[in-house]
């Protein structure tokens, strides 16, 4: 057992207000609903003690499959402060994805909609592992009632007093090979221990904030700077039990006062095609981000004469989230990632491993940086093959120019 300081992700994304006297503040805008933080510890604490109830414990892997609904942020949060390991898994991944997750993370438990229950009608018996599913909405006989064993538990949970060491989540992305790969990481993940870079340097995160991304909380970009780092910082977020489509998205920013809107460059591109934005009030619009796939300067550039604001591009990864950005305090270059977060230390190198100084290299992070995973999930070889000398290799190239 690690003897690292105690660290636990539930309780700094949402305990941490409501003992500091902010359980007032709202957490989660979901269309007439708006839960405040205090809500979040109550509903997350009986999911967590559901959790308990149901055999499930530290270090013990389940799988969330549920829309951009608040039970999906509390099950997270909830398994958090058990010391369980949430594995969020996307909804558009079918049966051939989840019965390779369920397998290969040793799932014990799934927390899932009908979709889930669906999609792995013919594996779930051949998986040794998997104990229980607890079903949201209507379930068939193999499933037990999410809602009423969340309305029976208790609202009292003592959260676990994790290390910065100990198992936190598991994300999956598609692999090369077309099989999901998983990406493990402790409760020192995306540097939240260290004052949270991404969410107070890159995102300029305010406690007041609104944020909207209107994508699966199960991607690594949305589950950090639509989640994690919000509730880090005491701001709120909207969520959506269904896709916004890109024509609703300036009536959704209208609609909660969003301050901070998250997506990808085919989103920013799709909603200039629209021409539709003096439809709406977008005053509490301050700050746009972008990340996921490069952002041309031509869509920077329309963007920012139509609209007013800059699009700010990062880089991240599911192996530790952003760790380059465009930010007003570094500067902002249309047609690059930005510069590298404070307390991350990234280079360029050559094929000999040295500096490639004014040329295409490899993009390569420190890998002695808290905010990295610690495993690729039954991948060990993977893992050896992205770290050497101590660097970690994104597996991207880049190019540094003189502005850094």
């Amino acid at each position: 057992m690690s003897t690292s300081p105690s660290f636990n992700l539930g309780w700094e994304c949402c305990d941490r207000w409501v003992g500091g006297g902010f359980g007032g503040r709202p957490a989660i805008h979901f269309g007439d609903r708006r839960l405040t933080f205090a809500d979040l510890q109550v509903l997350s604490n009986r999911i967590g003690n559901t959790l308990l109830g149901c055999g499930l414990g530290r270090g013990d892997r389940f799988l969330v499959r549920l829309p951009n609904i608040p039970e999906l942020y509390a099950t997270v949060l909830g398994g958090l402060k058990i010391g369980a390991v949430p594995v969020p898994t996307p909804l558009l991944f079918g049966q051939r994805e989840l019965e390779h997750i369920l397998t290969v993370a040793g799932i014990r438990l799934a927390v899932s909609d009908q979709t889930f229950l669906q999609a792995t009608r013919h594996v779930r018996a051949t998986i040794p592992t998997l104990r229980h599913v607890l079903c949201l909405g209507n379930r068939g006989p193999d499933a037990l009632s999410f809602e009423d064993l969340v309305a029976r538990a208790s609202p009292a949970l003592d959260p676990c007093r994790t290390s910065l060491e100990e198992p936190a989540f598991v994300l999956f992305t598609s692999g090369t090979t077309g099989r999901p790969t998983g990406i493990a990481h402790a409760h020192r993940a995306f540097n939240l221990a260290r004052g949270n870079p991404c969410g107070r340097w890159a995102m300029d995160l305010r406690p007041d904030d609104v944020v909207f991304q209107p994508h699966d909380l199960a991607f690594s970009y949305s589950f950090g700077c639509g989640f994690l780092f919000p509730f880090h910082c005491g701001a709120s977020v909207v969520a959506s039990a269904e896709r916004v489509p890109p024509e609703r998205v300036f009536e959704w920013i209208e609609r909660f006062r969003v301050s901070i809107f998250l997506s990808v460059p085919t989103m920013y591109r799709t909603l200039l095609s629209l021409g539709i934005e003096q439809r709406f009030d977008l005053s509490s619009l301050r700050r746009c981000i972008s990340a996921g796939e490069p952002l041309s300067p031509r869509t920077y550039a329309e963007w920012k004469e139509r609209l007013g604001l800059d699009i700010l591009e990062h880089i991240g990864q599911a192996e530790l989230q952003m760790f380059c950005a465009n930010t007003p305090q570094s500067g902002i270059k249309p047609g690059s990632v930005g510069k590298p977060l404070p307390g991350y230390t990234v280079a360029v190198l050559n094929e000999e491993g040295k500096p490639a100084i004014g040329a295409i290299g490899d993009l390569v992070i420190r890998d002695d940086n808290p905010a990295l995973f610690y495993e690729y999930v039954g991948q060990p070889e993977k893992w050896q093959s992205t770290h050497r000398n101590g660097w970690y290799y994104t597996g991207d190239l880049a190019i540094q120019d003189e502005d850094g």
